[in-house]
């Protein structure tokens, strides 16, 4: 749905949710959050992820890894399913 592994769908939810309806407050958060899931694998040399995604991902090829790359794409994508959603 959003082009996020299903693992981080919990946290996908809890944010939405907390972020009360600002959804650009809300891909900021998502964006923060994979930030520092990513700075702290590359701290404690954690194999969790495979290049930028969790392993295990809904993707189907590396093409579409390659689409969703840019976080700005992401924030802006994320942000058009959320309205279409509500």
């Amino acid at each position: 749905m959003f082009q996020y592994p299903w693992e981080m769908m919990p946290l996908l939810y809890a944010i939405l949710k907390d972020a009360r309806s600002d959804l650009e407050e809300a891909s900021r958060r998502i964006d923060e959050g994979k930030r520092v899931v990513n700075e702290y694998s590359r701290m404690h040399n954690l194999n969790i992820y495979d290049g930028v995604e969790l392993r295990n991902s809904n993707h189907k090829n590396p093409q579409d890894r390659r689409a969703y790359n840019n976080s700005a794409f992401k924030s802006v994508n994320l942000q058009f399913k959320c309205n279409v959603l509500i």
